[in-house]
């Protein structure tokens, strides 16, 4: 990955936790969006660090889905405004961010 690429994934992760922030749940794919678009010839054997960031990305969004179908609306408030609070979101995209910087460190060695 170029320096470019990465500059373009990291503001669209930027992007995808400010949709946090502003009690957007609903569009944090966009945190993915950087490593679905990528080439697709190097998923074929991803690196270790974007397998830890699929799984934890994918085990994000299922337990925010299960909480919205499985719990009641007023215990679901409670858990979105936990999920979109600051102190969630920051380490979230920081923790995004070094796995797009290690993967991007990866790729150029």
């Amino acid at each position: 990955m170029k320096t470019f690429p990465f500059i373009i994934a990291a503001v669209v992760v930027s992007a995808g936790c400010l949709s946090l922030l502003f009690h957007h749940p609903e569009l944090m794919f966009v945190i993915m969006l950087p490593v679905v678009l990528s080439d697709v010839s190097r998923y074929l054997r991803p690196p270790r660090v974007i397998m830890i960031l699929y799984l934890f990305l994918l085990g994000f969004a299922v337990a925010a889905l299960a909480c919205h179908w499985l719990l009641p609306s007023s215990a679901f408030g409670t858990v979105q405004s936990v999920i979109c609070h600051p102190a969630f979101v920051i380490p979230l995209w920081l923790f995004v961010l070094l796995g797009l910087f290690r993967w991007h460190k990866e790729l150029q060695s």
